[in-house]
């Protein structure tokens, strides 16, 4: 059993000189008493003290558990070895380590994120200006060569900023140490203000307020594209009150108002399968999942820019995945790739028949 913590029943006092013996005595254990009893007839007096409030008792009781448990000991060993150690900043090395133990995550945490930051700022002050900037946010990787060669060679651009960061917003994935490096990129990449954002459909929603609403350029898109392009659009809606909701803190009940319950287009998603994999994205979904979904960050001053860069995208995508097929292969899908496995193990068992 282990040991109670009895600063919760005794404010800090100056230690009473007791022997073991006189500590046993006083919680009523033998000599012979193992730490077991110590603990557990400790528990039994607490317990009983505290109901009838006898303080006095408590105190005593909690003195003597000190010593037979050997609590005391310890705490004047560690004491006298915090004293006589050598110290590093008002700390010894043992402390340190303890320290570093907690603590290591939360620096190397702030080191990538001014890593991050300064990348940013040198680039944005010492390198030609970005004339369009894409940020993708979500549970993948990422080529950014096929968006930076669509945009020079399609669009025009001189310049392009193409750039990622894995992030979970769920806790599907368990721990994830990669992802919250890649939530604190998230974080820096929006300060430049992007253009276009891409995101898987789990990760969208937690990024609503920096987008815009694509209710009347979706209905542009219908005269725009053919109608064999225009049904591979799949609108990706939500309202500011589902946001609220996703983002409230435990406990918190969110406020909003009836606009807030309206709903609007904030993405759209292309339905072919292979403009994943084609767009240079690889999930890192343990199901192997794939969605992407096209948004424009609110914060951009390429509005009209952007929305044409995703009409010459969703017009393109076949010559997208033809183009990736004719230098990678063809583009095989998790659900294909499910089937093979399938069709493998019915094989295998067949031939054991």
């Amino acid at each position: 059993m282990t040991e109670r913590n009895s600063d919760d029943v005794s404010s800090k006092q100056e230690p009473i000189e007791m022997s073991r013996a006189e500590a046993l005595a006083i919680l009523g254990l033998p000599e012979t008493a193992n730490a077991y009893a110590v603990d557990n007839r400790f528990w039994q007096l607490t317990k009983r003290y505290r109901a009838e409030k006898n303080e006095e008792e408590l105190r005593r009781v909690t003195d003597a558990y000190d010593i037979a448990s050997g609590r005391a000991a310890r705490r004047a060993a560690e004491e006298k070895e915090i004293l006589i150690s050598r110290k590093f900043l008002g700390k010894t090395s043992k402390q340190w380590k303890v320290y570093w133990y907690y603590t290591w995550w939360k620096y190397l945490l702030t080191a990538v994120l001014v890593t991050v930051i300064l990348l940013l700022g040198y680039q944005i002050l010492f390198k030609k200006d970005y004339d369009i900037k894409i940020v993708s946010l979500g549970h993948f990787a990422t080529d950014s060569t096929v968006l930076e060669n669509f945009s020079k060679e399609k669009m025009g651009y001189v310049n392009p900023y193409v750039v990622s960061a894995d992030v979970v917003t769920s806790n599907s994935e368990g721990q994830n140490n990669a992802s919250v490096y890649g939530a604190t990129a998230a974080s820096a990449y929006l300060t430049i203000n992007p253009d276009l954002m891409f995101f898987d459909e789990e990760t969208m929603p937690y990024y609503l307020t920096y987008l815009v609403n694509l209710d009347d350029y979706y209905e542009d898109l219908k005269q725009a594209l053919p109608t064999s392009l225009y049904e591979k659009i799949e609108p990706v809606r939500a309202s500011m009150k589902d946001y609220y909701l996703l983002t409230a803190e435990d406990g918190e009940t969110p406020t909003y108002t009836a606009d807030d319950e309206v709903e609007h287009i904030y993405g759209l998603r292309i339905t072919d399968p292979k403009i994943y994999q084609a767009l240079g994205y690889i999930s890192q979904w343990s199901d192997g999942r794939e969605s992407l979904v096209f948004s424009i960050n609110s914060s951009s001053k390429q509005i009209s820019a952007s929305e044409d860069f995703l009409l010459a995208l969703i017009k393109d995508q076949k010559e997208i995945i033809a183009q990736f097929e004719k230098t990678n292969g063809s583009i095989v899908l998790p659900s294909e790739t499910s089937s093979v496995v399938v069709s493998m193990q019915e094989e295998e068992t067949d031939k054991a028949a």
